[in-house]
């Protein structure tokens, strides 16, 4: 038996909370990885972290807020990505989850059902949606309220949601409107029971009690005033509990009355629009005019006002094409000229190159000669320095040896003088006894003679 997921859609703050609580009580699991609970979500989302980000992310990637879908968002690399990353997801949630499956809930996972039901095909799991309604007043008030939205952010996220569901939700989808919840919760609980084949009486008891009127965010006495489109949406989805296709003739006029008054209220509220992505408005009021055709017989006002706002759409979107086709022209030329510019300049490139490789030639000849040169010079010098350290180490043997024979000469010297000098002493000793009878008078007669001239001048003065 292959395994169920419960996708759980709606605008936001329109009881998809209080619906995925009411499924676990029925025993449908839980994601692994909850959104915390928060101040706007006491008992938690029942969303999970990982489904969050990936949707996210794609919507990101898709580039669009609050209006409509990209052209050929299907076919989108991130479309393709995140629808991967989905059935990857279903895939290891179904090998864990029980017999009552397991539960899928994102608010903004409603504009991307086309990409959830392939992901679910892929995954081979059997998938069940469960479309949580509430009155247009309450779920602005509790979007402006919890998220601080203005009435023109509330309004463009509620009608966006609500666009892509009753287009691309399946007929076998189950609607449950909130308001039934105080009145009738068993009636609520008896149906999602029956949808994912829930039979315990006990489970359907506990179940009923996860309506908790004080956790509402939308009581206030000055409810938001609505428009048209929003009160045609009340009139179309809050009727009773039951499937959509039960609730909505997809191929009558009055469908395609309220999906083109929709789509021209998200125009509206969002001019800035791409031209591509109106193409699901001009569908709708396309369906609404082949219908209206088959039913009358004869033209009508209706018709004719929705032909000549199609052909307003028409030259709105040609006279886009035009501007496009100008601007293409534009960077055609940009793109020749560019291309021009970068031809002049490979050329230019391989030329430098050309010439670099020239003066690389030029740079190795002219290092090689230098190299040549520089070396026979250092050759040259080395060989000098080897003479000059060989006449150096000459010079200074030489002169060791002229040292050696000076101090031998000299010392040859020293012992004749010394010789001398004995000789002389012994010489000398017969002279001065010779001489002392003659020497010794003189001497006496001079040192008086000294002496009396001393005193002469000591009398004088």
């Amino acid at each position: 038996m292959s395994s169920q997921v419960v996708f759980v859609i709606g605008t936001g703050r329109s009881g998809t909370s209080l619906t995925t609580q009411a499924l676990s009580e029925l025993g449908v699991k839980m994601p692994e990885d909850p959104v915390p609970a928060s101040a706007n979500n006491l008992r938690g989302t029942g969303e999970s972290i990982q489904l969050r980000d990936q949707i996210n992310d794609l919507k990101t990637a898709l580039g669009h807020k609050k209006g409509f879908r990209p052209k050929n968002w299907e076919q989108h690399p991130a479309t393709q990505h995140a629808r991967c990353e989905l059935r990857d997801y279903l895939l290891q949630r179904s090998a864990t989850s029980e017999c009552m499956g397991f539960l899928a809930k994102i608010p903004v996972m409603s504009e991307y059902l086309p990409m959830c039901d392939l992901a679910a095909t892929e995954a081979r799991v059997t998938s069940h949606y469960v479309w949580a309604t509430r009155g247009a007043a309450k779920t602005l008030e509790s979007l402006m309220r919890s998220y601080n939205f203005s009435k023109h952010q509330a309004r463009k996220s509620y009608l966006q949601r609500v666009y892509y569901i009753l287009r691309d939700a399946p007929d076998h989808t189950i609607l449950i409107p909130y308001e039934a919840w105080a009145v009738d919760a068993k009636g609520q609980i008896d149906l999602l029971a029956d949808l994912i084949g829930q039979n315990k009486t006990s489970c359907r008891s506990e179940a009923e009690d996860a309506f908790t009127p004080s956790l509402d965010h939308s009581r206030s006495a000055d409810l938001t005033a609505l428009s048209e489109v929003e009160e045609a949406v009340d009139a179309l989805t809050l009727k009773k509990r039951c499937r959509l296709a039960d609730l909505v003739d997809r191929n009558s006029p009055e469908f395609f009355r309220v999906m083109t008054c929709l789509a021209d209220e998200i125009f509206r509220l969002n001019p800035d629009v791409p031209m591509n992505s109106l193409d699901v408005e001009q569908e709708m009021r396309l369906g609404l005019l082949t219908c209206m055709a088959k039913t009358s017989e004869k033209e009508t006002p209706e018709m004719n006002e929705n032909l000549e706002i199609l052909e307003h759409r028409v030259r709105e979107v040609s006279t886009q094409q035009l501007v496009n086709q100008e601007a293409i022209d534009e960077l055609t030329l940009k793109r020749d000229s560019l291309a021009k510019a970068m031809d002049e300049l490979t050329l230019e490139r391989d030329s430098l190159a050309k010439a670099i490789d020239n003066l690389t030639l030029e740079r190795d000849s002219l290092e090689e000669k230098i190299e040549r040169r520089f070396y026979i010079k250092i050759q040259d010098l080395e060989d000098r320095e080897a003479k000059h350290r060989l006449r150096k180490e000459k010079g200074q043997n030489k002169l060791k040896e002229d040292i050696k024979i000076l101090r031998q000469q000299n010392d040859q010297k020293l012992k004749k003088i010394s010789k001398y000098k004995k000789v002389s002493v012994i010489l000398a000793i017969p002279y001065v006894i010779l001489t002392a009878p003659i020497s010794i008078p003189l001497i006496v007669f001079f040192a008086l003679k000294r002496e009396a001239r001393r005193n002469n001048s000591k009398n004088v003065t």
